[in-house]
């Protein structure tokens, strides 16, 4: 692909194999590179180049502590410049998972104004352009400090994870601000004691919404009751359901279907396709279906990525419920209207 000003492609290093300490499934990634040599749309006739090193995901958990991890690993491929220093424009191929949930064409940049989201996850790029003025400071809990950024490098099975997911939330609620809590290392998991610790936070610090794009095999006491704390204060909390092709989410996300009122301001959230199909490692059962294949959305080092998975249909549905709460709509009424197992359609939302 030919690319303006003699802009290079930033290199990806191949990947190899490594086990995760719960099943996840793969998350189909392009790279783009960013930078300050001008924009460069990316056709919509562009493919994936056919040679991708893949990594397998299947491992038990090492000891009985309840852990979490990012519910997709990687495949890379490379792309081409995108971005420019001045702002961002999409390409049009990118539109087409918005559309599929019927996200107003005409939405403002104001949208999501005046709402808060909380991203639990493994940090994000502080320094991304798409990202400019939409995050708040937030806290590392795997380290102890108040710098979420993401760590490590691309050798890092989770490395860009929570960047990505922080994209998605930015264009569906331009308006909206993220509180980013880093709760996963760079080995793609994190302790449970650090996920409830970060819920409980989002709380105390106004958060509205709280997405969490993680999933693991063992539930925990201290996350539901977590969870809990934020039910009791309005909070909505929306969960990836996972990606081991289960007839049931995996935790948590199986605590928010409920009957109870955890249940009522809780909504576990299955990946479909562009067709809205249920890809085979989409974990069915979720209360609410979204778009979460192949969707662009932001990457560390200026990139974009393309991303599938349902740590990337939550926070469709995130943003959607964020445009609906910047309208005034009450958050319980959001999740029961939400709480089908269809598909996400925001203007219907937003009636």
């Amino acid at each position: 692909m030919d690319l303006p000003g003699n802009c290079p492609l930033l290199p990806l290093k191949r990947r190899t194999e490594r086990p995760l300490v719960s099943r996840v499934f793969l998350l189909l990634l392009s790279a783009l590179s960013l930078g300050a040599c001008g924009t460069s749309p990316l056709p919509s006739s562009a493919t994936l180049p056919q040679s991708i090193t893949s990594l397998s995901t299947s491992s038990s958990p090492p000891s009985a502590k309840p852990y979490f991890s990012s519910s997709g690993a990687r495949l890379w491929a490379e792309g081409a410049r995108l971005w420019g220093e001045g702002g961002f424009s999409l390409p049009s191929s990118s539109r087409d998972w918005r559309q599929q949930v019927n996200v107003p064409e005409t939405q403002a940049f104001e949208a999501g104004k005046g709402v808060t989201i909380a991203l639990l996850d493994s940090g994000v790029d502080l320094t991304h352009p798409m990202l400019r003025g939409v995050l708040l400071p937030g806290h590392d809990f795997v380290d102890g400090d108040e710098n979420p950024s993401e760590e490590g490098d691309e050798t890092d099975l989770i490395y860009g994870h929570g960047t990505a997911v922080a994209g998605v939330l930015q264009q569906m609620a331009p308006a909206a601000r993220i509180l980013p809590l880093r709760v996963l290392g760079t080995g793609g998991s994190g302790q449970a004691a650090h996920v409830a610790q970060a819920i409980r936070l989002a709380v105390d610090q106004g958060a509205h919404i709280i997405n969490l794009s993680v999933a693991g095999s063992v539930s925990s006491e201290g996350v539901r009751a977590a969870l809990q704390y934020a039910a009791n204060r309005n909070v909505l909390v929306v969960a990836a359901s996972g990606n081991n092709g289960e007839s049931a989410p995996q935790a948590p996300a199986d605590a928010l279907n409920q009957k109870n009122t955890l249940g009522a301001f809780g909504l576990s959230v299955t990946a479909v396709d562009q067709s809205g199909n249920l890809p085979s490692w989409s974990n069915r059962g979720g209360e609410v279906q979204a778009p979460g294949v192949d969707i662009l959305t932001s990457y560390p080092g200026r990139r974009l990525v393309r991303a599938s998975g349902s740590s990337f249909a939550a926070p469709v549905v995130s943003g959607a419920l964020a445009l609906a709460l910047a309208q005034g709509k009450d958050a319980q009424t959001l999740a029961a209207q939400l709480s089908t197992g269809s598909l996400l359609d925001v203007k219907v939302l937003l009636k």
